[in-house]
Formats: C-alpha cells, structure tokens, sequence
C-alpha cells in the first residue's frame, strides 16, 4: 500500500470527513507543504497523528554524499524506502548547463534507473546582429 493510501486509511479510521484527504494532497501537491506541522487547514490531532505514522515530513530524504568542481555540483541523496536519487548539475564556460537526475531502485529484484536530462544555454548578454 502506497504511503498516501495509507495516509487515506489513517483519515478514514480516525473517522474523519474525506474532504481532509483532499486538503492533505492540495497541502503537498499544489502549495508545497511538506511538513506535517504546517499543514494548518488540518487538524491538530490529525497532524499529530501524521508524525506519529510518517515522521516529520511527507518524504524523507537526506544527502549522503556531495561532491564539488569547478563544473560539477554532484548530490546523492537516500530515501526512506532506500531507493537513491542522484543530481548532477555540470556548467561549462561556454554557457551550457547541463543537469542530471538518476533515480535507482536498488529495492526491486531487477536494478533499474531512470535518467532525466536538462540543457540549457545561457541567454546572451549583447543583443544578437
């Protein structure tokens, strides 16, 4: 059962209107509330309730490793399930940026990763001819 389905459950058990479900998902997905506490459109007692389950925040996450160059910014970064994110952001003096984030899943028989690429120049500083 995924952590918002349980999230549901734990609103539904403490016998709570549904609407509170929907207030929780708005509270994460469209204002970026990410501590429990701070949700303050929800109850009290469900807050409290939400810490006791699920910790201090709705996604644990902590760096483990950082690594710097002149054009590199490397970050990995470990979930609570242990599945590994990791950022790499490399800027080149030509104006390129590129940024990197790898997504492994060491916690499935089969490895797998995920890949996703951002290239961006800088905009120019003197007007084009």
């Amino acid at each position: 059962m995924s952590k918002y389905k349980k999230m549901k459950q734990l609103i539904a058990d403490m016998r709570l209107p549904e609407y509170r479900y929907k207030q929780l998902l708005d509270a994460v997905f469209l204002q970026g509330i990410m501590r429990f506490e701070d949700m303050k459109l929800l109850p009290k007692t469900l807050r409290e309730k939400l810490v006791e389950q699920f910790g201090e925040t709705v996604v644990e996450i902590k760096a483990i490793h950082h690594e710097k160059s002149m054009q590199t910014d490397k970050v990995l970064f470990e979930l609570s399930d242990g599945n590994r994110v990791e950022t790499v952001g490399l800027f080149y003096k030509e104006g390129w940026n590129l940024s990197l984030i790898h997504i492994s899943e060491p916690t499935r028989q089969a490895e797998i990763s995920y890949a996703v690429f951002c290239l961006k120049k800088k905009k120019s500083q003197s007007p084009r001819d």
